[in-house]
């Protein structure tokens, strides 16, 4: 995960801000056919996202500054290729499919520090599930099924910010 985030200090405790990101990322997939789920597996090749966000700064002394935050802003998912197997019914069902990129609305929340010129951050992306219908050849019977990919992730970012430092 690479990201960018300028922000600006409204006052010493409040802070607002952009956040540009890529993360390279693993999802899992559900394909639901007749009524049968299997679960699937699936790799993605990235994810990109622009967010605002915000972050509280909670009171201390000296350079430790722990907060707290949340943001929101959308997430592009790259393209994912799926594949599974499996038996229900007394049906062998295989299938490798590619499911098409798009854009979706997500928030995460998020806490860390910051220590002189670094910090350290963990959010959770909550960003919208990817559907895709795709032709399942099921004992040589072509069916519709339905794939479901999740795209939440976690995320731990260490960095560095330049200014910001103590008024003279």
């Amino acid at each position: 995960m690479a990201y960018l985030e300028p922000s600006y200090r409204i006052t010493d405790a409040i802070a607002v801000g952009l956040k540009a990101e890529a993360a390279i990322m693993f999802r899992g997939t559900t394909i639901t056919q007749n009524g049968q789920s299997y679960a699937g597996s699936g790799s993605v090749s990235g994810a990109g996202s622009y967010t605002l966000n915000g972050q509280y700064y909670f009171p201390t002394a000296g350079g430790f500054r722990p907060y707290a935050g949340a943001g929101f802003g959308i997430y592009s998912i790259a393209s994912a290729s799926v594949s599974f197997s499996g038996t229900g019914n007394t049906q062998t069902s295989s299938q490798s499919e590619t499911v098409a990129a798009g854009s979706k609305f997500g928030f995460y929340p998020r806490v860390g520090f910051d220590a002189g010129h670094f910090t350290l951050n963990i959010e959770y992306n909550i960003v919208g599930k990817s559907t895709n219908s795709i032709q399942v050849n099921s004992n040589g019977s072509i069916s519709t099924a339905t794939t479901e990919t999740k795209n939440n992730y976690l995320g731990f970012r260490l960095g560095f910010f330049i200014g910001g430092g103590k008024k003279a």
